[in-house]
């Protein structure tokens, strides 16, 4: 199998736990690192050998990118959309969203752009839920995946 070029956003505790995990596997391989700190973001592509980059639009130029993991506080729609309109599959952090226009947003972005859209979830949760209740899991294209193991995206 080859290696799935992945980029992480955000570089703080958990984006440097999701980069040190990308870096690690055998699926997937770590290509580069964005945050709002450029300190940050030197300091974990310097670590793992990938480049640092200023923002997430300069991350998407890089084309050996093939997905996006998302591990930013708060919101993740707008570099969720954003990742999904440029064509890169999408991980994304718990919470998945904070509101359901949010979550609405970032799964038709993703249905929009034929890529695959999927959330982590800590090993101790049983079982994912979409948004709305009446929408079945593999319909949002959301599929669950653990943080010490994060989904594969293709």
């Amino acid at each position: 199998m080859s290696k799935v070029g992945a980029g992480v956003v955000d570089c703080g505790h958990n984006g440097t736990r999701h980069a040190e995990i990308h870096a690690s596997m055998d699926a997937s391989e770590l290509i580069g690192v964005c945050d709002v700190d450029p300190e940050a973001a030197e300091r974990v592509a310097k670590k793992h050998g990938v480049k640092a980059f200023a923002n997430l639009d300069e991350m998407l130029n890089e084309s050996g990118i093939e997905a996006i993991d998302v591990v930013t506080s708060g919101s993740h729609r707008d570099p969720v959309v954003k990742a999904a309109e440029s064509g890169r599959h999408v991980m994304v952090e718990v919470p998945f969203a904070v509101t359901l226009g949010e979550c609405d947003d970032m799964i038709e972005a993703a249905e929009r752009a034929g890529v695959n859209l999927c959330t982590s979830t800590r090993s101790s949760q049983k079982e994912t839920r979409t948004a709305s209740p009446t929408t079945p899991l593999s319909t949002s294209r959301a599929t669950a995946a653990s943080t010490t193991s994060p989904c594969i995206y293709r």
